[in-house]
């Protein structure tokens, strides 16, 4: 693996990449790429990650896609054209990010699991391994409504357990968790929790049927699934990590 120590653009393949950042083998970056970009506000200078921006082997990252400081990309990923993903991003292994995502600070994604073109993913979504996210979703994590000055406010974002399925133009609100292998409709907004194993359709949406799927045959024996009233995956340092439900009525989002 390499590491990159200064900036440097790479007028062959016409794509930039910054220090602190390391890519290992067999990575397919395309031009206007963007690579371990630092954080920079408004006349402020760039800062860095404490953490290192890390392409694992054989990643693919598309045309114009930009990726932050402190993002960590697994092996056999695909970034697509014009995707963002802002910092300390965790993306595991074999998974998807469509063309034009833009994922908030501090994404993870477990291993298989798919986000397709034009989703917006906000601040601190988890998405388990294997879950699938449709085109065109929304995810929302905060329901103060441009509360800009309020300094006590808390973010809630969604959580998407494994094996879940979200279809395109959803809209998910602050908080909610979508259970182990359910079913979110296209253009549903889930103002709620939704039960392993349900599908839910409509505005709001509501559950119109259990699909049934409340065991765990086929799963890996490295993700600890779910049980209500919370479930558990494999975080970003392999240690299990334990989620509480959401509310279960949640305010609009902005």
């Amino acid at each position: 693996m390499h590491k990159q120590q200064y900036l440097q653009y790479y007028e062959g393949g016409g794509y930039w990449v910054y220090p602190h950042t390391q890519i290992g083998e067999r990575v397919t970056i395309y031009p206007g790429a963007v690579v371990g970009r630092p954080m920079q506000r408004g006349g402020s200078v760039p800062t860095w990650s404490l953490s290192d921006t890390i392409i694992d082997d054989d990643v693919v990252i598309g045309a114009g896609a930009t990726i932050y400081t402190g993002t960590h990309i697994g092996k056999r990923t695909l970034i697509g054209d014009g995707a963002r993903l802002r910092e300390n991003c965790t993306i595991s292994d074999d998974c998807i990010v469509g063309s034009n995502c833009t994922f908030q600070k501090e994404v993870f994604m477990g291993r298989g699991s798919r986000v397709i073109d034009l989703s917006h993913i906000t601040n601190g979504v988890i998405i388990g391994e294997g879950a699938f996210v449709s085109t065109g979703v929304l995810t929302m994590d905060d329901d103060s409504f441009n509360g800009l000055n309020d300094a006590d406010r808390e973010l809630h974002p969604p959580l998407i357990a494994p094996f879940a399925s979200v279809g395109g133009g959803a809209v998910l609100l602050p908080g909610v968790e979508i259970g182990l292998r359910a079913v979110v409709a296209s253009g549903a907004v889930v103002t709620k929790n939704v039960a392993p194993g349900a599908l839910v359709m409509g505005v709001p949406a509501k559950e119109k049927h259990d699909l049934g799927y409340h065991g765990t045959p086929g799963v890996p024996s490295h993700a600890l699934l779910h049980s209500a009233p919370a479930f558990a995956y494999e975080g970003p340092d392999g240690q299990a990590v334990q989620l509480s439900h959401g509310p279960e009525e949640v305010a609009a989002g902005d």
